[in-house]
């Protein structure tokens, strides 16, 4: 608005005296004036929440379809290999783990990524417990002949936003990560690597020593437990890193079908673990435990908000 006295342009529209020289922007009924102008602002503001709102649910929706619409294969049909130090995968599929002479203590001290050590029932090297993870969890994808997911428990939490956004997105978030509580089966062959782990996928896992914080190996009668947590990330992509063991949205993904007034949308992934069980005398994986945590951010308009999911999934597998 342009003041009729001093010519000054006031930026705030709803103003009603002039911000330089104290002028009465409006002619006639002033308080009249303002009332009108308070109720747009009221009503702008309003309208800019629910654009935020909506913009913010539909990257909520992009990202519950990104977890369940089929991700390309990246690997292009090659071997996997354990990554972090001389193993190698051979075109047989067998892995020549490397040896290490030096780890001779009673028992294997295994590095988590705060630079501490912690012992381990076996002697393994985090190389060599990746190195089997990896060999026979593969398996899964073409020797199982069954695969049923017992269960599949989601929780959304700790909702930073408006209290408008909050009632709202955590109503649809409610709704649309509603737990599997049914077992699920998964019969044939392009089941099972349309639905195990890593999703879509011709391989379980590909995860190297360096993309590990933590990792044990225990024997339990006939079976081997190995655990493996993945190191925190930020915007993983499948196929690398948390997303080369663990069913991840890719937050580039998201953003290229996100609304243009999405500014931004980016994950935090922390503390995924799995947990898995092999039988000694044929290396199959026979049961698996995932469990995926991460936080969401989205930046729409002039409004920020982010909230944390988590998904547990847990499988039995035959042959």
């Amino acid at each position: 608005m342009i003041c009729p006295n001093c010519k000054r342009e006031n930026v705030n529209e709803y103003a009603t005296v002039c911000a330089y020289c104290e002028h009465e922007l409006y002619q006639g009924n002033t308080e009249q004036k303002a009332s009108e102008l308070a109720q747009k602002q009221k009503k702008d503001k309003m309208n800019s929440i629910i654009k935020t709102l909506i913009s913010i649910i539909l990257v909520i929706a992009i990202a519950i379809v990104a977890l369940i619409i089929p991700k390309p294969d990246k690997t292009g049909g090659e071997s996997t290999t354990n990554g972090g130090g001389e193993s190698t995968t051979a075109a047989n599929g067998e892995v020549t783990v490397p040896n290490n002479p030096s780890n001779t203590d009673e028992q294997t001290t295994v590095k988590s990524e705060d630079g501490k050590y912690a012992n381990t029932n076996s002697e393994k090297t985090t190389e060599e417990i990746v190195a089997y993870f990896n060999k026979n969890a593969n398996r899964v994808k073409t020797e199982a002949t069954k695969v049923v997911k017992n269960y599949e428990d989601r929780e959304v939490s700790n909702i930073q936003a408006s209290d408008l956004l909050k009632r709202t997105a955590g109503g649809v978030m409610d709704a649309a990560f509603k737990d599997d509580t049914e077992p699920i089966v998964y019969g044939t062959r392009e089941e099972i690597v349309e639905n195990f782990q890593v999703p879509n996928q011709t391989y379980v896992s590909k995860i190297t020593a360096e993309d590990v914080a933590e990792a044990t190996f225990t024997e339990e009668g006939n079976q081997y437990i190995i655990t493996i947590r993945a190191k925190d990330e930020k915007n993983p992509t499948v196929g690398k890193g948390v997303g080369a063991a663990f069913d991840i949205i890719e937050a580039s993904e998201v953003q290229s079908k996100a609304p243009s007034f999405v500014k931004e949308f980016s994950t935090d992934y922390h503390n995924c673990v799995v947990k898995a069980t092999f039988d000694k005398a044929t290396g199959r994986m026979v049961s698996a435990n995932y469990t995926v945590r991460l936080t969401l951010f989205v930046t729409a308009f002039s409004e920020n908000a982010s909230m944390d999911l988590s998904f547990e999934k847990d499988y039995t597998i035959t042959y």
